[in-house]
This record gives C-alpha cells, structure tokens and sequence, in this order.
C-alpha cells in the first residue's frame, strides 16, 4: 500500500486517483512543429529548486542547447536569447 507523503515527492498521486485521474506520472509524446523547440526544465547541481540562493547565489539563467540547432539558429556560446511563448 503506498502512503500519502505530504511535502514529499509523491510519484503516485491519491489526490489525482480520487479526482479519477491518472495517478501515476505519464509522459506525453509531444507533435512538434518545424522550428520549434521544447523547453526542458532540470535541477542544477548545486540547488534544489531556489533551496541554497543564500548559499551559492541566485540560480544562473543557463540556457543549454543542441549544437546542431544552435548552429541553424545563429546562436553561439554566450549570446543572450529569449524564450517566450
């Protein structure tokens, strides 16, 4: 029986199971269009979300991409870009 871990990661969702919804994670395959990208979120070494600002400083703003693709689009390491929806 799996327990509800409240403040905890919880890879099966009672919540979601009680509103009659997928209670375990599922990973969409995403149709993408030509010249699109997909946006990834990942933790970074030294945090745990914003946990360790104090200690290590705000979270760089890194954007890490394919270097094929960065090619096409003209970007080069250390250009500033902009992602917006």
């Amino acid at each position: 029986m799996l327990s509800n871990t409240p403040g905890k990661i919880e890879f099966y969702s009672t919540i979601a199971e009680r509103l009659g919804l997928n209670p375990l994670p599922t990973q969409y395959a995403l149709k993408q269009e030509k010249n699109t990208s997909i946006l990834l979120n990942s933790a970074t070494p030294k945090y745990t979300h914003t946990q360790f600002q104090e200690v290590y400083s705000a979270i760089p703003p890194v954007i890490i991409i394919n270097p094929e693709d960065a090619y096409c689009l003209g970007v080069a390491d250390g250009d500033i870009v902009y992602i917006y929806i």
